[in-house]
């Protein structure tokens, strides 16, 4: 049995609205370091800072691919499947 569309819209919305909030927090940290990067007078925290910003960033596009993978597992009812169990 399928649960019915307004569950797997509202579902499929708490997804993308976790990602969407975890991607703009990570963009905003970023953003930061990259001000500080440039802000700052001593040359190593410049580059410390420029490294955070760039490792910060990683983890972004395996986000967005997760995402995909939960949206296919919402579509197919794959949960809906183990609940019954």
């Amino acid at each position: 049995m399928r649960r019915s569309n307004s569950t797997n819209a509202c579902d499929r919305r708490d997804a993308i609205r976790s990602v969407a909030l975890h991607i703009l927090i990570r963009l905003i940290c970023a953003g930061l370091l990259l001000w500080i990067s440039g802000a700052a007078a001593i040359q190593w925290l410049s580059t410390a800072a420029l490294l955070l910003a760039a490792a910060g960033l990683i983890p972004i596009p395996f986000s967005l691919i997760a995402l995909r993978q939960r949206l296919r597992e919402l579509e197919e009812g794959e949960l809906n499947e183990a609940r019954k169990y």
